[in-house]
This record gives structure tokens, C-alpha cells and sequence, in this order.
């Protein structure tokens, strides 16, 4: 019987520099301003207020439309309500398309729309969206922009997630050396760029090579953000799959606890990026024999994900994979069988698995 694979969550939290306005100018770019700024503190009640708000203020102009609408999604996608951001993620682009004018948020629009594809596991859609982010920063500024290298470094992993490992590899290590090679490197984008490459030594076994890379990248955002910030969390976590995925259980887990307290004092106990730390936790106690512990944290992460996800969501199906191969261990097997019809049912009619993801099914 195979492992389960590992799921990365690839959000990254990008803003422009901005100067914010004082809080009793009520004009759309002030409550823009704010709302940003809401998001930074992780204030997102009120980022949600002052973003429509700002959609009121904007009147017909169209560029001040598809901003607010992108800053509307962008906080729902981080307070994980998929359905909501992506929407509003289509109308920002939706008016950028009409203004016909580049622009480093409408590339930067595509981007955030490609993540959240990515981490649906619709990685052909994210595809589109990120060669089209990385399209049009390169005209803008051409090929060995930082900002190209963000759209490439996601492309990536896009990429290798449909089995085009070789190119994969090329435009992650190309995204890592642009930033390398820029005036500054001490950025968020560079961090991105380190862990995505490790994040595809780690699919392919490499642990050796993706350990320092995941370790560069974890030091550099706690330098940038601090030790208790969303993006803290997210590379703790990635670290820890990394940890779990080679076989070393006791140096995964503390790490998946620090980054369970603080994704759930930010965004609380039902956000997806909890629920992976639970699915995370359940595979460790997996693969360490403890089946008891392992099957107690896999069914919460099942039923959170029929809640959060639906019962039919790639999500959810994968989610009910690993339940049952819990339960196989437990000896329940006639439920388990049950559960891997369902999920090979499932599996087969998705364009959106892969055949080595459905090999890996078929042979539990």
C-alpha cells in the first residue's frame, strides 16, 4: 500500500507599497488604503468594510473597479471562502480586460486567481493563469524581472503537478536565480521562490536538496513578518511535510503545532489551512502505527472538508482517501472499501487527478 502525497499550500501574500491615507479621508483610494492596511494586520472585518466601501466610492472608473473587486477577493481567499474570492477574482480581471491597460495588479490579479485554483487542486487552470501573469510582466519589464520570477516560480509547480517535470525544474530554479540576481533579496518573493523549489525536490524525493532551501526560506520570512505571522505558519508547515514525507515524524510535529496556534488565533479552527495541519498530523500518527490517533485526526479532517470544501470537491475526495486507509489499519475494511470505490469512482471522471495520483489510488 502506497503513502498518501503531500498537498502544499502555495497562497502568497503580495502587496504594492502603499501609502496609506488618513482614516477620515473617505475617498476611494483612502478607503483602498485602509483596507489593505486591514489586511496586513489581519483586521479582515474591517478590510471587508473598507473594500466595499471603496466599491461605491469607485463610481465608473473602471481600473478602480477591478481593484476593489481583486481586494474583496484577495480577503476572502485568505480567510479561506474559495467560492466568494474566486468570483470576484474573475470580476477584477473581467474589468482590467476592459480598461485594456497592463498593469502590475491586473498581472498581479492572475496570480492570486492561479493560487487559489492551485490550491484547489485545479493546477490546468492555474496553469493558464500564471503563464499569463508571467506574460505580461515580462513585457512590462522584462524577462529577469523579480516579478516575472513570482508568476514563473508558481508556474512551476503548476507544471510539475501535471507531470511536466522536467520544464518544472527549469522554471523554478529560473525564478530562484532571478531573485538571487536583483538589487535586493531579502524579499518575501525570494522566500516563495525557495520554498516552491524545495516543495518540488520534496515531491520527487530529494530531501537533502529541499531541507536547506525550506530552512533558508523559513528564517528569511521570520526575519520579514516575524515568528507569528500567517506566512510564519505556512513555511513551518511546509518544512514539517517535507519532514513527514522522509520518514521523520518527531521533527514534523512540533513544528505542524506552532503553526496550528498560530493559523488559529489569526483565521480559527475551520480555515483550510488548519484543516491541512490536521491532515498533516494524521499522516504522521500514520505512518508512526498509531492508527487510533491517526484515524481520530482524519476523520476531522473529512468532515471539516465536507463543511468547508463539499462533499464533492478534490479536497474532500482526497481527504476520504486517506480516512480509509486509516480505517484499513484500524480493520474496518469492508467501510474502507467502500470509501476507495467512492473515491476511485471520483478519481476517474476528474480531469483535474493526474494518472500517477490515480495509480497511487488504485494500488491502495
Amino acid at each position: 500500500m502506497q503513502s498518501p502525497s503531500c498537498a502544499w499550500f502555495v497562497l502568497l501574500f503580495l502587496w504594492s507599497t502603499m501609502s496609506f491615507a488618513a482614516p477620515e479621508d473617505q475617498s476611494w483610494q483612502s478607503l483602498v488604503a485602509n483596507g489593505e492596511k486591514a489586511v496586513q494586520q489581519r483586521k479582515f472585518d474591517e478590510a471587508l468594510r473598507f473594500f466595499t466601501q471603496s466599491v461605491e466610492a469607485a463610481g465608473q472608473v473602471t481600473e478602480h473597479l477591478a481593484l476593489s473587486a481583486h481586494d474583496i477577493g484577495f480577503t476572502y481567499h485568505t480567510t479561506g471562502d474559495f467560492k466568494r474570492a474566486e468570483a470576484l477574482y474573475r470580476r477584477a480581471l473581467g474589468y482590467w480586460e476592459e480598461s485594456g491597460k497592463p498593469s502590475d495588479r491586473f498581472a498581479l490579479a492572475m496570480v492570486n486567481l492561479g493560487d487559489l485554483l492551485m490550491d484547489q487542486h485545479r493546477y490546468r487552470e492555474g496553469r493558464q493563469q500564471m503563464e499569463r501573469a508571467a506574460g505580461m510582466f515580462q513585457e512590462m519589464y522584462g524577462a529577469r524581472d523579480p516579478r516575472v520570477a513570482v508568476a514563473l516560480s508558481k508556474l512551476g509547480l503548476s507544471c510539475d503537478a501535471i507531470g511536466q517535470t522536467s520544464r518544472a525544474e527549469s522554471l523554478l530554479r529560473d525564478a530562484v536565480e532571478i531573485h538571487r540576481n536583483a538589487s535586493t533579496t531579502e524579499k518575501l518573493e525570494l522566500a516563495g521562490s525557495l520554498d516552491n523549489l524545495a516543495k518540488f525536490y520534496t515531491a520527487h524525493g530529494r530531501y537533502k536538496e529541499a531541507e536547506p532551501l525550506f530552512q533558508q526560506s523559513l528564517e528569511m520570512v521570520g526575519r520579514i513578518v516575524g515568528e507569528h505571522d500567517l506566512g510564519y505558519a505556512v513555511s513551518l508547515q511546509n518544512l514539517a511535510t517535507m519532514h513527514r514525507m522522509a520518514g521523520n515524524g518527531a521533527r514534523a510535529q512540533p513544528l505542524l503545532r506552532k503553526a496550528a496556534v498560530i493559523d488559529e488565533a489569526v483565521l480559527g479552527s475551520r480555515h483550510p489551512l488548519v484543516i491541512m495541519i490536521l491532515s498533516e498530523q494524521g499522516l504522521v500518527a500514520l505512518r508512526e502505527k498509531d492508527y487510533t490517533a491517526a484515524a481520530s485526526y482524519l476523520q476531522k479532517v473529512y468532515d471539516l472538508s465536507r463543511e468547508v470544501y463539499g462533499p464533492d470537491h478534490l479536497k474532500t475526495i482526497f481527504a476520504e482517501s486517506n480516512l480509509a486507509l486509516s480505517f484499513t489499519r484500524t480493520g474496518k475494511l469492508e467501510l474502507a472499501r467502500k470509501m476507495l470505490n467512492h473515491v476511485l469512482e471520483t478519481e476517474r471522471n476528474s480531469p483535474d487527478v493526474s494518472p500517477h495520483e490515480f495509480a497511487r489510488s488504485l494500488t491502495n
